[in-house]
């Protein structure tokens, strides 16, 4: 069988060999640009950073600043949101009673008050004697007081108060306790003194339940002059460097 001129070996016949063509001339100029391309990306150079600079010779290398006076350490940052004081406080107090009796006392209290941040806080620890025609009620306690809204002036909180308690009248007589929620409201008058007043129900334990509304004058210092931790000037106080 006869091959077709198409299909003839143009070696076999004399003939010079044709020339292969890609279908697809632009990736055969394209690839040699790409090697180049890729070469010289990986062989760029990286530029240096400036150096710093020498000493010229003879001169010494500067020195760090030297601290100032007193500040060789410093307060903690919470240090600065922190204040703390205390008062010594007489309240006089009325109460009434789940069965309508009505008692009066006064409670005498001391405790610390303090400042973090945006509330300030008081625990104040209380002894009390409260009266009402045949009853008599001693009684001894703790109140934590947060108040989270205030101004320079005053400020509104909220109250929990426990107490242990001791009647002398049927048919709760003997010891008893109670736990009382409530609100109060301070009002500041300078550094030294404050007028508070609040009401509470006292859910009795043991005893009778009661309404109770308190008044009290305190005297003390709002803001204590801070302890520093060792090591941490007082400010305005000169130090040994200084002087």
């Amino acid at each position: 069988m006869r091959m077709s001129g198409n299909q003839q070996d143009p070696v076999r016949w004399g003939l010079p060999p044709r020339e292969f063509r890609s279908g697809v001339p632009f990736l055969r100029a394209a690839a040699p640009l790409l090697f180049l391309l890729f070469h010289a990306s990986a062989t760029t150079p990286t530029l240096a950073a400036d150096p710093i600079p020498a000493p010229a010779a003879g001169a010494s290398a500067p020195a760090d600043p030297a601290p100032e006076p007193g500040t060789g350490r410093k307060a903690p940052d919470w240090w600065h949101d922190y204040q703390f004081g205390g008062f010594f406080s007489l309240m006089p107090t009325f109460a009434e009673e789940t069965d309508g009796t009505n008692v009066k006392g006064l409670r005498f209290s001391f405790g610390p008050q303090g400042q973090v941040k945006h509330i300030i806080g008081k625990a104040e620890t209380w002894v009390s004697f409260q009266q009402g025609g045949d009853l008599d009620v001693y009684g001894i306690g703790i109140q934590l007081t947060a108040v989270p809204f205030f101004r320079k002036w005053g400020g509104l909180g909220f109250l929990m108060n426990h107490g242990l308690e001791y009647r002398t009248e049927s048919p709760h007589e003997g010891f008893g306790g109670f736990i009382g929620p409530g609100v109060e409201g301070i009002l500041w008058f300078g550094m030294h003194v404050q007028l508070t007043a609040g009401i509470e129900h006292d859910f009795g334990i043991g005893t009778r339940s009661q309404d109770l509304l308190h008044l009290g004058i305190g005297f003390g210092h709002r803001v204590w002059p801070p302890k520093l931790p060792p090591g941490i000037p007082v400010p305005g106080t000169p130090t040994e460097e200084s002087r």
